[in-house]
C-alpha cells in the first residue's frame, strides 16, 4: 500500500498546488471583503443544498419519500424512481440497477464513505446500509458522482443518515408496521436530542416475515431441451425460503458543536438472517437419487440461508472557513468488519463414526461459505470560497479491504484490495450559463493468496493469481443553461475508467446462486464507459417537467459468458461454465417525468423510462431493465394523505443470446410484463406534545405475477402477491 500511496501521493501534492495557486489571488480579496459567506456547519453527508450547484443530486428521495416507499432492501426501496429498477433477490436482497448499470459500475456510500460489504460478489448478497433510519437517499450522476468513485459510470448512491443541528427539538419516535403477503411485523425506535454544544441519537429496527405469498400462476418457468419455454403453477401458495428470520438495524452517535465545527461519531451495527428462495441443489444433484434413497438421505440439504452481520464505526469532522479562501473542509473516516455466512442446512441427517471422513468433505464442498470483509475508508475535501461566480471542491480518497471467503463456495481468493484516488470539481457562472468540470486519478492495487490448485476447466494456472495495480484518469465536463425563470437545459460527457473487481479476475469455482460454474480472467483489461446526457427542466406555476436521454458506450465492457466448445456449454461440477470476457458495449435510454397539481392538495405525475443495451459484436445485453410507464395521483392536506399509483412493465423479449451457440443454447429467458396498482391513505393527528400517524398501502393489487427481468433469479423467484401494509407512528 505504501507504494499506492506515494505515487498517488504526489499527484494529490501536484493538484492541490494548482488550486491553491489558482485562489492564490482571491484569497486576499476573500480575506479584505465583507462578503457574507452562506455556512452549514452540520453537514455529514455526501450532498448538501450549501454545496456547489453542480454537487445537487439528479434525484432525491426526502424523509416523506422514504417513508412511502421504504422496503426491506435498498434496490426495492429505490424502485419505482425513474431510470432505477432492482436486481433482486427475494425480499431481503435488492442491489439498484440504474440505466442498465448494477453491481461494481453504481457505487453505493453511507454517509458519503462506501458501504463495505460483499454485495458485489454475487447477486444474493444484500447491500449493508442503514436504509430504516435513512433521513434521504440521494443518486449522483455526472460530475458530482466522479468526485465520490471511479465506479459510478452508471451513477452513485448515497443513503444518509441522522443529522444533528445545535437547538434541534428533542424527538422520539415509534413506528410499527404490518404486512398480510408474508405476516410481515416492523417495529421501529428513534430518539434524538441536543443542546447547545452537545447531540446524540440513538435508533433500533427490526423486521421479520414469514414466507410471501404468491400468485397461483407465478410457479417456475423454464426452456425445455428443445428450446420451448414451459410456465408452471405455482406449488404452493407462499414462495418457499422467502422469508426474513429477523433484519435488525441499531444506531447510535452523538456530535459536538464548536463555534466554527463540528465533530461527529457514529456507530452503525447490522444483522439479518433470510432464505434464498430459487438457491436450491435439488436440480444439480438428480443423479444422486439414482444411487439410492439410503445415501440421499444421509446428504439431503436443506434450505439456502443467510446470516449477515455487518459493524461500522466512522468519524466526521466538518469545519467553516479553514482559510480565508475556503468555505468548507470535510473529513470522514470509517471502520468496518463485515461478514456473511451463506449455505444449506442439513436436512435428514444421520452421522454415523465410521463416515466421518465422508461427511467432512461433503461439508466442505456443500456447507456454509464465510465472505468476510475488513474495510478502512478515508476521505477529506476542501471547498473554497465564491468569487466571480467560480467555487472549487478538491480532495483525496483512500481505502482498504481484506477480503476472504472460505467453504465450499469460495470461489475466489482472499484478496486485499488498497485504493487511492484525488479529485477536483470546479465550476464557473457565466451569464445564463453554469460550467462544471471535474477529474479524478486512481489507482487501484489487487493482492491475492496464491491458491493451492485451481481446476483445469478455469484456463488459467495458480502462477496467474498475482498482485495487479490498475491506474485510471476519468474526467466528466457539464453546462447548465438556465433559459429564463422556467425552462432549464443541461448536457454532459464523462470519460470514466474502473478497475475489474477482484470477482472477475480470480474466480474459479461453482457458484450456486447464479447455478453456474464461474471463471475469471486475470488478464481483463480496465473498463472505460463515454457518457453522453442532456436533459431538459420546466417548472412554471402548477406545472414540472424533467426529459432526459443518454448514451454510454462503454469499451472492455465486462461480463460473464457461456464457456462454450462445438456450440456445446461446458460443465463443471454438474454445472454451467461462465467465464468473464470483455467486449464494448453500448448503453442508451431516456426518462422523462412530468407533473401537474390541481390544488394545494391535488396533484397528478407520469414517468416512463427505457434501456437498451446491447454489444457491439452483436446481441443484447443480459438483464436489461424493461420499459416502463407509470401514473401517480397524490393527495396531501394537513391532516390526511394518499396516492393511488399504476405502473406498467412492458414484456422483454430483447435477451442475451451469444452468438454461436445455436438457438436456445444458454438464451435468456423473455419476461413477460404486468401491472402494478397501489393505494394508500394516512391520517395524522397533532397533540400538544406529540404527533400520531396511522396508514394503510395496498401493493400489487391485481395479484399480478411480478417478475423484473433485472433479476438473477426472476424465473425461479416472482415477486409478492397482493399485499396490504398497516402501520402507526409516533412522535413526541
Amino acid at each position: 500500500m505504501i507504494n499506492s500511496i506515494t505515487r498517488v501521493t504526489a499527484l494529490a501534492v501536484a493538484a492541490c498546488a494548482c488550486v491553491l495557486q489558482a485562489n492564490s489571488l482571491e484569497a486576499v480579496d476573500a480575506a479584505n471583503s465583507n462578503t457574507s459567506i452562506a455556512l452549514d456547519t452540520v453537514t455529514i453527508t455526501a450532498s448538501s443544498e450549501e454545496q456547489l450547484t453542480s454537487l445537487r443530486p439528479a434525484q432525491k428521495m426526502d424523509a416523506d419519500a422514504l417513508e412511502r416507499s421504504r422496503a426491506s432492501s435498498l434496490g426495492d426501496t429505490l424502485s419505482q424512481q425513474p431510470g432505477i429498477q432492482n436486481a433482486g433477490f427475494g425480499s431481503a436482497v435488492g442491489r439498484p440497477v440504474i440505466r442498465g448499470m448494477s453491481g461494481g459500475r453504481v457505487a453505493i456510500l453511507q454517509d458519503g464513505l462506501e458501504a463495505a460489504d460483499a454485495s458485489s460478489v454475487s447477486p444474493d448478497h444484500a447491500v449493508a446500509v442503514e436504509t430504516d433510519h435513512a433521513t434521504k437517499i440521494e443518486v449522483l450522476r455526472g460530475p458530482a458522482a466522479l468526485i465520490y468513485s471511479a465506479d459510478s459510470a452508471g451513477g452513485v448512491v448515497n443513503v444518509s443518515g441522522v443529522t444533528l443541528s445545535p437547538g434541534d427539538v428533542s424527538d422520539t419516535g415509534i413506528s410499527l408496521g404490518y404486512d398480510t403477503v408474508s405476516t410481515g411485523r416492523f417495529a421501529a425506535l428513534s430518539h434524538k436530542q441536543t443542546s447547545e454544544r452537545w447531540g446524540w441519537h440513538v435508533g433500533a429496527s427490526e423486521r421479520r416475515t414469514e414466507d410471501y405469498r404468491v400468485p397461483s400462476d407465478a410457479g417456475e418457468v423454464h426452456r425445455e431441451d428443445d428450446g420451448s419455454i414451459e410456465a408452471h403453477d405455482a406449488e404452493s401458495k407462499y414462495l418457499d425460503n422467502s422469508d426474513i428470520e429477523y433484519q435488525r438495524q441499531i444506531i447510535a452517535g452523538g456530535s459536538y458543536f464548536g463555534d466554527s465545527s463540528v465533530t461527529s461519531f457514529n456507530i452503525g451495527y447490522l444483522a439479518s438472517k433470510f432464505g434464498l428462495p430459487g438457491h436450491s441443489h435439488e436440480e444439480h444433484e438428480e443423479h444422486e437419487e439414482e444411487e439410492g434413497d439410503e445415501e440421499h438421505e444421509e446428504h439431503e440439504e436443506g434450505e439456502a440461508r443467510v446470516d449477515l452481520e455487518r459493524l461500522r464505526l466512522a468519524l466526521n469532522y466538518n469545519v467553516d472557513a479553514p482559510f480565508a479562501w475556503a468555505s468548507r473542509w470535510d473529513t470522514r473516516i470509517s471502520w468496518t468488519d463485515y461478514e456473511h455466512s451463506e449455505g444449506h442446512e442439513e436436512a435428514g441427517h444421520e452421522e454415523h463414526e465410521e463416515e466421518e471422513a465422508e461427511e467432512e468433505e461433503h461439508e466442505q464442498e456443500h456447507g456454509m461459505t464465510t465472505f468476510s470483509k475488513t474495510a478502512w475508508n478515508l476521505r477529506t475535501e476542501l471547498q473554497t470560497v465564491e468569487k466571480a461566480g467560480r467555487q472549487h471542491v478538491f480532495g483525496a480518497s483512500a481505502a482498504y479491504e481484506d477480503f476472504s471467503a472460505e467453504g465450499g463456495e469460495a470461489l475466489m481468493p482472499s484478496t486485499t484490495t488498497e485504493k487511492v484516488g484525488v479529485f477536483w470539481l470546479g465550476e464557473q457562472a457565466i451569464n445564463d450559463f453554469l460550467i462544471s468540470v471535474a477529474t479524478r486519478l486512481d489507482n487501484t492495487s489487487m493482492s491475492p493468496e496464491t491458491p493451492d490448485e485451481l481446476e483445469d476447466v478455469c484456463g488459467f494456472s495458480t502462477n496467474d493469481v498475482k498482485s495487479q495495480d490498475f491506474f485510471g484518469a476519468s474526467g466528466s465536463a457539464g453546462v447548465t443553461y438556465f433559459v429564463n425563470n422556467d425552462w432549464t437545459v443541461t448536457a454532459s460527457a464523462a470519460s470514466v475508467v474502473r478497475a475489474p473487481d477482484a470477482e472477475a479476475l480470480y474466480s474459479c469455482g461453482p457458484h450456486e446462486s447464479t447455478f453456474s460454474f464461474d471463471v475469471g480472467n486475470p488478464e481483463l483489461d480496465r473498463e472505460r464507459a463515454f457518457n453522453l446526457d442532456a436533459g431538459v427542466a420546466f417548472q412554471r406555476d402548477a406545472w414540472a417537467l424533467s426529459l432526459a436521454v443518454y448514451r454510454n458506450h462503454v469499451n472492455n465492457y465486462i461480463y460473464a459468458s457461456p464457456l462454450a466448445e462445438a456450440g456445446v456449454i461446458q460443465e463443471a461440477d454438474e454445472l454451467p461454465v461462465y467465464e468473464y470476457t470483455q467486449n464494448d458495449a453500448i448503453l442508451k435510454g431516456a426518462e422523462i417525468e412530468t407533473s401537474y397539481a390541481f390544488s394545494n392538495e391535488w396533484s397528478i405525475s407520469v414517468l416512463a423510462d427505457r434501456t437498451r443495451g446491447t454489444l457491439m459484436d452483436g446481441g443484447y445485453l443480459p438483464r436489461m431493465p424493461t420499459d416502463r410507464v407509470g401514473l401517480t395521483l397524490n393527495r396531501q392536506s394537513r391532516n390526511w394523505a394518499g396516492f393511488a399509483s399504476w405502473m406498467t412493465y412492458a414484456d422483454q423479449d430483447r435477451t442475451a443470446d451469444y452468438d454461436g451457440l445455436g438457438e436456445g443454447v444458454a438464451e435468456e429467458i423473455p419476461t413477460a410484463g404486468f401491472n402494478l396498482l397501489s393505494a394508500g391513505v394516512s391520517y395524522r393527528w397533532v397533540a400538544p406534545a406529540s404527533e400520531y400517524r396511522v396508514g394503510i398501502k395496498g401493493e400489487n393489487l391485481l395479484n399480478e405475477v411480478v417478475r423484473y427481468h433485472t433479476s438473477f433469479v426472476k424465473d425461479a423467484v416472482p415477486g409478492a402477491g397482493r399485499n396490504i401494509n398497516l402501520s402507526l407512528a409516533v412522535n413526541f
